[in-house]
């Protein structure tokens, strides 16, 4: 009987590339199918993992924030299946992102509608201003509020 042994970090980030070694003993004529399971079954691994796994291992990054684990799946020459779970469930968390534009030239007393984009959530959002490199006031410089 075939043995595989592999593990992934407790937490990681959707911009994480994770190495994933294996050891394994007794698979040198079958090979191994590896699977994603994101608590709720097994799912399509194009959907949710960027990169392949070989008997030998090699570097994922999970798509999605979500908590995963990686399953091994062999089916030796007799047709029987063995799955491997290593137990060890990895937590992805997403990469924060905001973004906005500003117009090219604003006159003075000119309205500018900023509208943020991303997946900022819930969490606050802290303006700073810059002009020619320099740090500005916001108070200072502009009239009205930023919020996310």
């Amino acid at each position: 009987m075939p043995a595989v042994e592999y593990s992934l970090p407790a937490t990681a980030w959707t911009d994480t590339v994770i190495p994933v070694a294996v050891q394994t003993e007794g698979a040198e004529a079958v090979t191994i199918e590896w699977l994603v399971d994101n608590t709720y079954g097994y799912q399509d691994w194009d959907t949710f993992v960027d990169g392949s796994l070989t008997n030998d291992g090699g570097t994922i990054r999970f798509k999605r924030a979500g908590t995963y684990e990686l399953v091994a799946r062999i089916t030796d020459a007799t047709g029987r299946v063995f799955l491997y779970e290593s137990g060890v469930k990895c937590e992805v968390q997403p990469v924060l992102a905001i973004r906005f534009e500003l117009p090219e030239q604003l006159v003075v007393n000119e309205v500018a509608d900023i509208r943020t984009s991303g997946n900022n959530n819930i969490l606050p959002v802290e303006w700073s201003l810059t002009k020619d490199g320099q740090s500005v006031s916001l108070s200072e410089a502009i009239n009205g509020e930023l919020n996310a």
